[in-house]
């Protein structure tokens, strides 16, 4: 979709498989390219993006791989790039509405909602008036978390150690500043250490 925008659109993935499945898919598309990570390591990568985009991965992160992906992002920026991050919100009126629906889902065994977490009451009540230092166990499944007990203002104070934030946006509803939204966008700038 954004090939037809940029000279030149790179995509990065931890999956081998997910990279090998896009250079498959989009070998027409001679200005789009896809690597692993472990090639984006290279010198060669570092601040050379005008865009560094990362959308709906941190939630997924133990706590020590978003340092690492954050201090990742904030290298492969230019010195005047932008850093756009997603993450979904799970906490507030929103974690009510996210988890009743998917609650409903589960029900009727759609995709894999029948396997989603269940909260006790406790954890749920954590949620529901989560501040930025409410912080749950997360379980690990695969090297990863789901979005069970994700807190995006934790995530905020973690980012705004990493990268300069320039703005805060939220999707839907973003007049009410993430209170009924389902996710939410930081506008960053890379931080160079002096």
């Amino acid at each position: 979709m954004i090939a037809g925008k940029f000279k030149e659109a790179i995509g990065i993935d931890v999956n081998q498989w997910q990279v090998d499945d896009c250079r498959n898919r989009f070998k027409e598309i001679h200005n789009l390219k896809f690597y692993h990570t472990d090639e984006s390591k290279s010198s060669d990568f570092s601040g050379q993006f005008q865009i560094v985009i990362c959308m709906e991965t941190l939630e997924h992160c133990p706590e020590p791989i978003v340092d690492l992906v954050l201090d990742e992002l904030n290298r492969l920026a230019s010195d005047n790039g932008k850093i756009f991050i997603s993450v979904p919100i799970e906490i507030g009126l929103t974690f009510i509405f996210k988890y009743w629906l998917r609650k409903m889902a589960g029900w009727r065994n759609l995709s894999d909602y029948k396997y989603y977490e269940k909260y006790s009451f406790r954890n749920a009540w954590k949620m529901i008036f989560a501040n930025s230092k409410t912080q749950l166990d997360r379980p690990i499944y695969g090297g990863g978390h789901t979005h069970y007990g994700f807190n995006w203002l934790r995530l905020k104070l973690k980012i705004k150690e990493k990268l300069i934030v320039e703005s805060v946006d939220y999707s839907p509803l973003g007049w009410l500043r993430g209170i009924c939204s389902s996710q939410v966008w930081f506008t960053c700038r890379p931080k160079r250490k002096d």
